[in-house]
């Protein structure tokens, strides 16, 4: 609702919030009170708004509703095919994981590097 009102927002990332905070004693004035400190030293570890139209499709794909789903971007979908191993659906489950690619502003930003420990022979 904020970002179709134009209002600025930040989503903070609740399980690493919990993880920075971990005080036993908790309440909304307590909370409210870490979470401004935590922004105002840009510290606040930021979740991702997944843009709303795209929304419904992710959980179709995360429900392997393949069947039913409109794919928004058919260029992204179509290159992440190209890459040996992934097939019509894990390109669609990489597509709408994501979301906006430029979210990652560096290679250095690897997402798929916090899915899965990676083992090389």
């Amino acid at each position: 609702m904020c970002a179709e009102l134009g209002v600025h927002f930040v989503l903070g990332h609740a399980l690493y919030m919990k993880a920075i905070h971990g005080g036993k004693v908790k309440n909304d004035r307590i909370d409210s009170q870490k979470i401004a400190q935590l922004l105002r030293a840009g510290m606040l570890p930021l979740a991702y708004a997944y843009p709303k139209h795209m929304r419904s499709t992710r959980d179709l794909i995360r429900r392997r509703l393949i069947e039913q789903v409109k794919c928004h971007d058919p260029v992204g979908l179509q290159l992440l095919q190209t890459v040996p191993g992934i097939g019509p659906t894990l390109a669609l489950v990489i597509l709408y994981e994501i979301g906006d690619i430029a979210r990652f502003p560096r290679v250095g930003n690897d997402w798929h590097r916090r899915c899965a420990p990676s083992f090389h022979t």
